[in-house]
């Protein structure tokens, strides 16, 4: 990619402009990357919360039912 974007700005004379482009889109994918990686930690915490509780729950109720 760095390549074909330094030979278009030598074709084309606007460097500022071909990597302006290219920070932007590199940019855009790291935002876009750690927004879907902080949906899915926080997915994981919660589903993890749920799971925890439920198990001390019904370990409590276990030993209530077989007292």
């Amino acid at each position: 990619m760095v390549k074909q974007m330094i030979v278009t700005a030598e074709r084309t004379g606007n460097a500022d402009e071909c990597f302006g482009k290219a920070s932007e889109y590199l940019r855009n994918e790291a935002m876009h990357r750690a927004h879907v990686l902080s949906l899915s930690i926080g997915t994981a915490i919660i589903i993890a919360g749920v799971v925890l509780q439920a198990l001390g729950a019904g370990f409590a109720l276990g030993k209530v039912i077989f007292w």
